[in-house]
């Protein structure tokens, strides 16, 4: 668990074949190529009660959803469940598939899941934040703009832990993009498309790529496989974040800890340009000084201000023109 390494500002998506042959949907794949890796992304900690917002990213190989999703499909069938919904799991709530369940029938779902988790996903990365140090430590007017949802602010991390892993690795082609469902009017969805507008305006600027996050997308966690995982992932990282900041004196729930440690055991990779060794569940809390400094420099600073009230301006002007 790293505490507060760098803070990044910006973050984006597309729409590949392997999807489209589950999904059965329009193939809409006019770029003349197909992406190497799918990012999942989840979030946990978004209800107004709870004290911390957690992002998380999955990174999986394009090639290897299929078999993710085939075999995720087996246990489902095997086991008599549709959804894994970590936290309705771990409660065995009453309403949901898995209230009647026993204690081992429970053990032995949870090993696979996490055994599926492992096999296919190559990296995790998970951003924490404590709400009401956001709301203290940042300015109205820099939330203006860098999010007023603490989740989305936390999207504009993992997404770029995982856009710097990528370019570590020399891969040219960019990712698929696909987020839990929201709804299309939920002003929360909303922060996030623009988190990923402007990552591509910003992409396009620096460096000339074109479809850096254009392809994104928000899709039902019962039907991939990569978001049941991204939950699973999301649910432990945030129960481990709990743990960190002190906002609970309960112990860690007993399964968020066997896969905190089993995920602890993975081999570690490098990225030099986010930090030195990355651990496959690449976890980052943010502490409060390191929030408040970040903050200041922004505000004093004034550059990120700029651009995101151009931006702003630049959205306005397009809605006046086409009428969207």
């Amino acid at each position: 668990m790293y505490e507060g390494i760098g803070i990044c500002l910006l973050s984006a998506f597309r729409f590949p074949i392997y999807h489209m042959l589950i999904s059965r949907k329009e193939l809409r794949w006019n770029e003349g190529y197909l992406v190497p890796f799918t990012v999942y992304l989840d979030d946990s900690g978004t209800s107004p009660s709870q004290a911390i917002a957690c992002a998380t990213a999955l990174i999986v190989p394009a090639k290897r959803i299929l078999q993710m999703e085939n075999e995720l499909n087996r246990l489902k069938k095997k086991e008599g469940f549709t959804d894994f919904h970590t936290s309705e799991f771990v409660a065995r709530n009453y309403k949901s598939e898995f209230g009647k369940w026993d204690d081992a029938k429970q053990e032995r779902v949870f090993r696979r899941i996490r055994e599926i988790t492992k096999k296919y996903i190559v990296q995790i990365f998970s951003f924490s934040v404590k709400k009401d140090d956001y709301e203290n430590c940042v300015p109205e007017q820099l939330r203006k703009f860098a999010g007023k949802y603490h989740y989305s602010w936390a999207v504009r991390h993992v997404v770029q832990f995982a856009q710097r892993w990528r370019i570590d690795r020399r891969v040219s082609e960019p990712y698929e993009w696909l987020f839990d469902w929201m709804e299309k009017k939920d002003p929360a969805r909303e922060e996030i498309e623009t988190v990923m507008e402007q990552a591509e305006e910003e992409a396009r600027s620096q460096r000339g790529f074109e479809y850096e996050y254009t392809n994104f997308n928000f899709r039902r966690r019962a039907t991939l496989a990569g978001l049941q995982c991204a939950d699973l992932v999301a649910w432990t990282n945030f129960n481990f974040s709990l743990r960190q900041w002190g906002t609970t004196t309960k112990p860690m729930h007993p399964f968020a800890q066997i896969t905190w440690d089993d995920f602890a055991s993975m081999p570690h990779s490098s990225s030099p340009t986010i930090h030195k060794v990355v651990e496959w569940n690449f976890s980052v809390t943010l502490k409060t000084d390191r929030l408040r400094d970040w903050a200041q420099k922004e505000i004093a600073d004034g550059r990120s201000l700029i651009r995101f009230q151009q931006w702003e301006e630049r959205k306005k002007a397009i809605k006046a023109r086409t009428g969207k």
